[in-house]
């Protein structure tokens, strides 16, 4: 295999334009914008089009673009499972989660526990938003990108980790979500295209489909497992993702606050159908390129260092830049998703107990100082996680199945139910489950966990308790004044879905089934 090859003149100087570009645009929307309701919802009027952009790019960070290359060297297309299955919690955000959320005019979903719960769960949710999004979302991105950046050009992690940091914080400070939704949608389109290129690259390399095929294992072809797989048997990921997804697309703010800021349930529906859609595409341009990689360079040392492998040996001078862009869009995008919903949440739903009498320019200024003082946290944090033995994606996954099972009990019962012992299954459930997911996936103690039993499955196990835990308190308990306070999801959803919408989520529906059916 050869080395990862420098950078050309040309190179740094289409990554620069685009730096350049990224900024500008950021800047001159957000000075366009200066209210609170610009800063934390972009004016509550977003496009549909500019909503599934904005969903997508900020779900796909760095780490999908090396972790899952990185999962596609490793064992196919079974990770993109998390890409493909997303569309069912996409329904469920659309028809069920977002009406509710958009209809009772919350802004943040803490906001949605407090009138729901409590105050106290509105206070527990804000600060494991906060601490999740800084600390996962932020460093992960950080760090995968920071991987590649390096061969490139030349730094070392630190320098790496504070270029990137100071661009996403530039224009996010500066114009909040109102700025992050335009960029964002420059970004999503980069990464596509970028990426469609560098695949039909690829599949000139290998000699085409049908040597790629022949020349990497069967498995390697399979989105579902057999029972007995050790890796993801296909129960974990029919039983497991959803808990992770509804967590992830339904009740997580750096997603759903791009719904939030739709012009009308309507483009709001119709924005999330079109991020679905658009999550077809990442097994074929991401996952596959992985497995070209197979191909190509069996034997690397550490499977995420496929995607800085293929991109210095693939493509020319100037193209490479241009895909080391796409790389920085990914991070970009998601490193300002993350960073605006921390200033959100903190703002709105931890520091307004502090100033509640606060006026809209101070609460500005708690925002932009939060936004700021997460990055700082994130920068120190990142170079840390190299030192987790996994794939970047795997890692994310169970990151996310450890704190996943209480929340999505507590959401889909508070959205389709009115149940009590939310309070009790938030302290107590979430650090068991952290600690019983995260014990399985590192299976200390040695002895005590069955093969069968990985974190996907043991996260939708904890599910079933939390919500047997919670139908049975709610049975025995009266109701209090507080619950009755929203509406209930019969009334909520009286407002008929478009005709588009609903042709839209059907033609999704039939492609997904016909993918799967393709791939099994």
């Amino acid at each position: 295999m050869d080395a990862v090859q420098s950078l050309a003149t040309l190179d740094f100087v289409i990554i620069g334009l685009f730096i350049i570009v990224l900024v500008t645009i950021g800047m001159l929307k957000g000075r366009k914008h200066h209210t609170a309701q610009d800063f934390f919802l972009a004016g509550r009027n977003v496009p549909w089009w500019m909503i599934g952009y904005s969903i997508f790019a900020s779900n796909i960070s760095a780490e999908h673009l090396v972790g899952l290359a990185g999962a596609g060297y490793m064992s196919g297309l079974l990770q993109g499972n998390y890409e493909w299955m997303a569309f069912s919690c996409l329904f469920l955000l659309a028809f069920i989660f977002i009406p509710y959320y958009l209809k009772t005019n919350v802004a943040t979903i803490p906001e949605f526990l407090e009138r729901r719960y409590s105050r106290k769960c509105r206070t527990f949710l804000a600060w494991l938003n906060v601490i999740a999004n800084t600390f996962i979302r932020l460093g992960v991105g950080l760090y995968a990108g920071s991987l590649v950046i390096m061969g490139f050009f030349g730094w070392d992690i630190w320098t790496c980790v504070i270029f990137l940091s100071i661009i996403a914080a530039s224009y996010t400070i500066v114009g909040g979500l109102a700025a992050v939704v335009v960029t964002e949608t420059f970004s999503a389109n980069i990464m596509i295209i970028g990426s469609i290129v560098l695949t039909a690259i690829g599949l000139t390399k290998v000699g085409g489909v049908g040597e790629l095929v022949a020349n990497s294992p069967a498995e390697y072809w399979s989105m579902l497992r057999p029972a007995n797989d050790p890796v993801m048997p296909w129960y974990a990921i029919v039983f497991g993702y959803p808990i992770l997804g509804i967590w992830y697309w339904c009740t997580d703010q750096l997603i759903v606050q791009r719904a939030l800021c739709a012009r009308s349930i309507k483009h709001a529906q119709g924005g999330i159908i079109f991020a679905g859609f658009l999550k077809i595409m990442p097994v074929f341009i991401f996952v596959v390129p992985g497995i070209m990689g197979y191909v190509l360079y069996p034997g690397l040392a550490k499977a995420d260092m496929v995607y800085p492998t293929i991109l210095s040996n693939w493509l020319p001078a100037g193209l490479r830049g241009v895909m080391v862009a796409v790389l920085l869009a990914a991070i970009l995008s998601t490193m300002d998703a993350g960073l605006n919903s921390i200033s959100t949440i903190f703002t709105l739903d931890i520091a307004k107990n502090w100033m509640p009498n606060a006026n809209e320019k101070k609460r500005l200024w708690v925002a932009r100082i939060a936004t700021a003082a997460a990055m700082l946290i994130a920068m120190f944090w990142a170079p840390w996680i190299g030192r987790f033995p996994d794939n970047l994606f795997l890692v994310l996954n169970q990151l996310l199945a450890a704190i996943s099972p209480p929340l999505v009990a507590i959401f889909l019962l508070g959205a389709l139910w009115k149940p009590k012992a939310a309070e009790l299954s938030m302290f107590v459930g979430e650090p068991v489950c952290v600690v019983l997911i995260l014990a399985n996936s590192l299976r200390w103690p040695a002895g005590l966990w069955p093969s069968w039993l990985n974190f996907m499955f043991l996260s939708f196990l904890l599910f079933i308790v939390m919500v047997i835990f919670m139908i049975i308190v709610s049975l025995n308990s009266q109701p209090t004044p507080s619950e009755k306070s929203l509406p209930s999801l019969r009334d909520i959803n009286k407002e008929n879905v478009t005709s588009l919408v609903k042709f839209g989520a059907i033609i999704l529906v039939v492609i997904m089934i016909g993918l799967y059916i393709v791939f099994h």
